[in-house]
């Protein structure tokens, strides 16, 4: 707060002189004038003063002395200037600490229907099964997921592994006309070694007269089938019978050798509306002398024929097979093994317990006991 300033008017002190009456009486001086007054008020006029006395003719007196002027009044003091008060402290604002960088989301979990197949573990985007296979190296493994691929394919790559999720479905394509019998014309043609195709529906095209089906086509070493369901063209007639799998023949393919085949825990079974039937699995002489096991697997539907062989060295065991078709019994067996060729069929469920049935239902020489009292 500020103080009142008080002002102090100054005080004039006026000394009136009067001058003394001579003989000859001296000119009185003049009265001085009334000092002005301090601002505001007005100071009083001074007393004329009095006329002296004409005196007489003779010396001229002596001039009487200027009366003292009086002493100026002190000046009053100035009051003291109120005391500014302190300008407050300009406020000093700190800045905020930046905030930090939120943690970027973890990615979201992959959808299931609709996904690009995985190739080695890289999601990649493609239309087609064969497009995964075009690109992918040896040693991946393509992940498809559930759906339809209506399409053929060719697998040249080695130690290749094709995973279907479940609901994955391949439907072959291709057939040929059976009046050009044994051409093969492959729906999934295996060309590579250490390969593996598990957990799809592999499904036959659908029924056309004059027309089979080559099914899976094998020519590699070491692949292994497993953990399917084949569900194949049901023939109209004998000369319409297609097959699940078959393996190429050294006289079709020179340098085949298919040792190491291993197919297993599959299910076998008809499609379409034939009646005649389908043939499970035909091995075709090749160059190589491996073993082949056929094992665990379930043969059923319309089965024309179940597993027939033309090399050595093959064991078919654990099996299930039934025997279902419109044909003479004649043209029908579960397990052939042709002109010098042995086959090991022990430990199967041939759909009966009775040896001499089981006996009509295989040809060549098999051998089928032991055999197994009960189904798989």
């Amino acid at each position: 707060m500020k103080k009142k300033l008080i002002l102090i008017p100054l005080l004039i002190l006026v000394l009136v002189a009067t001058l003394a009456i001579g003989c000859v009486g001296e000119q009185g001086l003049k009265g001085l004038r009334g000092a002005t007054g301090g601002q505001g008020i007005q100071g009083e006029q001074g007393l004329q003063g009095e006329q002296g006395l004409q005196g007489e003719v003779g010396l001229q007196g002596v001039i009487g002395r200027t009366g003292a002027k009086g002493a100026t009044g002190p000046v009053g003091a100035t009051g003291e200037q109120g005391i500014q008060g302190e300008q407050g402290p300009v406020g000093v604002g700190y800045p905020g600490a930046t905030g930090a960088t939120g943690a970027t989301g973890a990615d979201g979990p992959q959808g299931l229907q609709g996904e690009p197949g995985v190739v080695s573990g890289v999601v990649v985007s493609y239309t087609t099964i064969q497009d995964a296979i075009d690109v992918a190296s040896s040693g991946a493994t393509i992940t498809v997921p559930a759906g339809i691929y209506e399409e053929d394919l060719v697998i040249a790559t080695d130690d290749l592994h094709l995973v279907g999720a479940d609901g994955a479905i391949i439907k072959g394509v291709a057939m040929w006309i059976s009046t050009e019998f044994p051409h093969a014309a492959p729906n999934i043609n295996i060309l590579a070694d250490d390969v593996s195709i598990s957990g799809f529906t592999i499904q036959g095209p659908d029924v056309t007269l004059g027309y089979y089906s080559s099914g899976m086509v094998i020519g590699g070493s070491n692949v292994e089938i497993y953990d399917n369901v084949f569900e194949v063209t049901n023939a109209p007639n004998l000369a319409d019978i297609g097959q699940a799998i078959q393996t190429w023949s050294a006289g079709a393919m020179p340098g085949t050798d298919i040792s190491g085949l291993s197919i297993h825990d599959n299910t076998f079974t008809s499609y379409g509306e034939g009646d005649v039937g389908y043939e499970a699995l035909y091995i075709n002489l090749d160059e190589g002398s491996g073993a082949i096991s056929i094992q665990n697997n379930t043969f059923a539907g319309t089965l024309f024929r179940g597993v027939t062989t033309e090399r050595s060295d093959v064991t078919m065991t654990g099996n299930g097979i039934t025997l279902i078709g419109s044909l003479e019994a004649s043209y029908r067996y579960a397990a052939s093994a042709t002109s010098g060729i042995s086959m090991n069929a022990e430990n199967n469920w041939w759909g009966t317990i009775v040896e001499a049935e089981i006996a009509a239902m295989v040809s060549g020489d098999v051998t089928f006991i032991p055999f197994s009292t009960e189904p798989y």
